[in-house]
Order: C-alpha cells, then structure tokens, then sequence
C-alpha cells in the first residue's frame, strides 16, 4: 500500500472578497491569483496581460477589476475559513489536479 501525503490546503473565501470588490464574477480570478503566487509557475505580469487579451473589447473597468482581483490573490491574504464554511474554495483541487 502506497500512501500519498495530501497537498496543503489553502482555503480562500474567494466569493465572498469578489463580492467585496463588486462582482461575484471574479472569484475565479482570486483564486487563479492564489495558485500562482503559491506555485510561481507564470510571472504575474504574464498572466494580467492574459487577462487583458482574453477581455480585449470589454470594458476597461471590467478588465481592471479582473486584474484587482488576480493581484488580491497573490497578495497571500487568505482569510480564515471555519470547516462547516461551504463558500469556500480550496486550493488543493487545484494542487492535486495540476500538479506542476
């Protein structure tokens, strides 16, 4: 039997600071902020001028907001998480699916 130790988690309450930045929508972003600064696999500035090409023609403040969403999760600022908080995302979905 092999047994294999479990990536740290780091649970973010990723919706909820979307919501405080304005829009639910870019939690998604929090947390790709998060598993960059974690695992440095990409330079920040290449993944934002990514944000910037993927919403080339929308909007400039939906394109900022997506950008200041990215940067809050690679602040390094997750907030605490009580384990019956079902809002939250966990990073470790992301460790064990795209071990880098």
């Amino acid at each position: 039997c092999t047994s294999q130790v479990a990536p740290p988690m780091v649970a973010i309450r990723a919706t909820e600071e979307a919501d405080r930045l304005g829009d639910p929508r870019v939690a998604n972003f929090i947390m790709l902020g998060a598993y960059i600064g974690a695992k440095q696999i990409l330079p920040p500035a290449a993944v934002e001028g990514g944000i910037e090409q993927i919403l080339a023609g929308k909007a400039s403040t939906l394109i900022n907001l997506n950008i200041r969403a990215f940067r809050f999760g690679m602040s390094g600022r997750p907030a605490e998480v009580d384990e019956g908080d079902r809002r939250h995302y966990a990073l470790s979905i992301f460790t064990r699916v795209a071990r880098v």
